[in-house]
């Protein structure tokens, strides 16, 4: 579907923020016109460097001393050697390939994973699970580390508070790129996937653009490290009638007509003009 005659198109890069980078997140300078009330990504590329355990997510406690995996990739297996490692003889992971599952044998008495993402990975359901000599994980082992991203930015407008993910420009699903792949998406419908505008959120710097902070996040809504790789957005905003055009027709119609009435009547004495 075609956008509207008035679209202003802007690329966007991780490369040229405005603010320092952080994790996943960046800033932009947008020359957005002040009457444009849609937004939309038309197009991505965004490189698949992300880790499937990251720093901040890859520690875990058997009983009270705590353990630290390295940052990387891991598969099942790997994760299984990296954990037993990792404890120095506190435990032994295994990963049983028939049932996806793992088992923990250990002499302590619980086993503490914080990470959403850990506890994801290695298949358990609770921050702390008790621990009786040995334990099969409830879960199975799930090493993927983002199945789907939200790409978010403070100029789109939540279309209500029970958005999950309320300034997400777009949606992307991921899990079919493999590891330092590049994710190249084309919008196949960005009318109908536009977000509505907002420039509340969005400073207005001294050179008349707007400062637009970009957010690019996993399906934990967790932000994504780019590890230095750059992120590129096409985007683009329009002005869009919040009717249709036959609504809007109507409506002027009607309004029209009301001014015809009225002029009427006080032109036939029946309405003063003060009134």
């Amino acid at each position: 579907m075609s956008l509207s005659g008035h679209t202003r198109c802007y690329n966007v890069s991780s490369d040229a923020s405005e603010t320092v980078l952080t994790e996943g997140k960046f800033s932009s300078r947008m020359a957005i016109p002040g009457s444009h009330n849609r937004i939309a990504l038309l197009a991505c590329s965004i490189p698949r460097s992300w880790t499937t355990i990251k720093s901040g997510q890859n520690t875990f406690s058997l009983g009270a001393t705590e353990y630290t995996l390295p940052v990387q990739n891991y598969s099942a297996q790997t994760l299984a050697t990296a954990f037993t490692t990792a404890a120095s003889g506190a435990g032994t992971l295994t990963y049983n390939s028939a049932t996806g599952r793992y088992t923990l044998t250990t002499a302590q008495s619980s086993i503490t994973c914080v990470s959403a993402r850990l506890r994801r990975c290695l298949g358990l359901s609770s921050e702390v699970t008790a621990v009786a000599t040995s334990l099969t994980f409830p879960n199975v082992a799930y090493l993927s580390s983002a199945t789907e991203l939200w790409i978010c930015c403070t100029a789109v407008q939540g279309d209500s508070p029970s958005d999950q993910v309320p300034n997400a420009l777009s949606h992307v699903f991921v899990n079919a790129n493999a590891d330092l792949s590049t994710i190249q998406w084309t919008n196949p419908a960005p009318r109908y996937s536009s977000r509505p505008l907002r420039l509340d959120n969005a400073p207005l710097r001294p050179t008349g653009m707007f400062l637009v902070q970009w957010a690019l996040l996993d399906d934990l809504e967790e932000a994504v490290s780019m590890r230095g790789c750059e992120i590129s957005l096409q985007v683009a905003t329009w002005w869009e009638p919040e009717q249709s055009p036959w609504e809007l027709l109507r409506s002027w119609a009607i309004a029209w007509q009301s001014l015809e009435t009225a002029r009427n009547a006080v032109q036939n004495g029946q309405i003063s003009p003060s009134r």
